[in-house]
């Protein structure tokens, strides 16, 4: 039998390291919380279809996160549909150029509907490379023996090369060496966070600040707290838009010619989108423009939409083989039952196959007189059938 996680006594509570990867931390943990969530993934697992079980179980096990996650994915999406009264078959060829999209999907009363399933990380390689040579900081200060101390971290550009982490090490340990509780937490009440001791760091042009935050006097002393507490903002605008439209327009000409609904379903890895985002990359980006009268006088601005959107182009609406769009932001074996990380289906206005109610159980977005409007589904821990705010309605370890 084909198992993703080990099979032995655990009784490691620390908490994850930043750069540990999902896979490494769900299969060390003794937390009870992540306890269930590999007894949830290993029963999903085993109502896989034998002859995927082996494959799906390998991705699972990926030290790369975003393999991971897109295997979680596909195994979640499984579950889903299964939850909401369909058979799910596997890999199914399909379309005129014989590939094969995720799943089939099969019920009674409605047409068989393609899903294909898609997950959009929010970095690309190179700069998931500069993010992990910092986060290889947070994960050295965590290790240090700073018992009456957090660390703040402010970054500013990203390093080029990987940071001297044994050099900084020393730097960092006579810093702290250097300052006493009792003078930090005065400072602490008088001048707030922007008055605590702080210490520079440049590497390969990133300038590095780090800033000691005094524990409480409650729990000065406790050795399984984190050592970082705050992490400054790394600079950049984010364009959460242009991703998932670009992703839906490569899986819309991927099959070629098809003759039944295709949903295109989406997992916005590290990152939440709101329905603003979700709307420009389907309709195109918002507009404002301003008429002006015959005086030259400007009047009220008035919204429209540029025609650079996932169904909708320079010549009106394409796509239209993509009958709907799902929709998932940042989803993990743990935040399955969250409401910031539930499914909302998008259904295509000009859909060549449309797709009606058998999504209605899940929040789905329907076009009605011009407009999206929202039909809310049921909560998820309900469909899942799975305890409300699972998996941590579970008491955790103390001292976590």
């Amino acid at each position: 039998m084909n198992r993703i996680f080990s099979q032995r006594q655990r009784t490691d509570l620390d908490p994850s390291l930043y750069l540990e990867s999902h896979f490494d931390y769900l299969d060390r943990t003794a937390r009870p919380p992540f306890t269930a969530v590999r007894s949830q993934m290993e029963e999903w697992l085993a109502q896989t279809s034998h002859s995927h079980r082996r494959d799906l179980a390998a991705r699972l096990q990926s030290r790369d996160d975003h393999h991971f996650e897109a295997a979680f994915f596909e195994m979640y999406l499984g579950a889903l549909f299964a939850a909401l009264g369909y058979q799910v078959q596997r890999h199914p060829r399909a379309g005129s150029r014989g590939r094969r999209p995720d799943f089939l999907v099969k019920h009674a009363d409605f047409l068989p509907t393609l899903v294909e399933a898609a997950t959009v990380d929010e970095l690309t390689a190179p700069a998931r490379a500069a993010r992990n040579r910092l986060i290889a900081i947070y994960d050295m200060l965590n290790t240090l023996h700073t018992p009456d101390f957090f660390f703040r971290i402010d970054t500013d550009g990203e390093p080029s090369t990987p940071v001297p982490l044994r050099t900084l090490r020393r730097h960092v340990e006579h810093f702290v060496q250097s300052i006493e509780y009792v003078n930090v937490s005065q400072a602490a009440t008088d001048h707030g966070l922007d008055g605590m001791p702080t210490m520079t760091f440049d590497h390969a042009g990133c300038h590095i600040e780090i800033s000691v935050i005094p524990v409480s006097p409650a729990r000065r002393g406790a050795i399984n707290h984190r050592r970082v507490g705050l992490i400054g903002p790394v600079g950049g605008w984010i364009d959460d838009r242009t991703p998932i439209r670009d992703k839906i327009r490569l899986k819309a000409n991927r099959y070629g010619h098809i003759r039944r609904p295709l949903v295109i379903a989406i997992n916005a890895a590290g990152r939440h989108l709101d329905n603003i985002d979700i709307m420009e990359a389907l309709f195109g980006r918002e507009t404002f423009t301003f008429p002006g009268d015959q005086h030259g006088r400007s009047g009220e601005p008035v919204m429209t939409r540029q025609r650079d959107g996932a169904w909708v182009g320079p010549g009106g609406p394409h796509n239209r083989r993509v009958s709907a769009v799902l929709i998932v932001s940042s989803l993990l074996p743990w935040t399955l039952t969250a409401d910031a990380h539930a499914p909302a289906i998008y259904l295509n206005p000009w859909a060549r196959y449309p797709i009606t109610s058998q999504l209605s159980r899940i929040n789905a977005y329907l076009p009605k007189d011009g407009r999206m409007e929202l039909r809310r589904g049921d909560a998820m821990h309900n469909l899942l059938r799975l305890p409300e705010h699972w998996p941590f309605h579970i008491v955790d370890s103390p001292g976590l």
